[in-house]
């Protein structure tokens, strides 16, 4: 738990949720779960999800 997160955390959240929704099939929270990444995150070109030790890493790779 953060008490205070940024926006990282906070965007790692909505990442999460968007792999939920992905598995779910789930239009509406795909479009805003990208909406909301883009833009708050508007150098961000691409979200990776890696599943390490039944942990889900992400990881946002930034335009250079």
């Amino acid at each position: 738990m953060v008490s205070d997160p940024d926006v990282r955390p906070r965007a790692t959240l909505v990442a999460m949720n968007l792999l939920n929704a992905l598995r779910q099939k789930d239009h509406g929270k795909i479009a805003v779960a990208c909406a909301y990444l883009g833009r708050r995150l508007p150098h961000v070109t691409e979200v990776h999800a890696r599943d390490q030790d039944d942990r889900i890493q992400i990881e946002f790779v930034e335009a250079h």
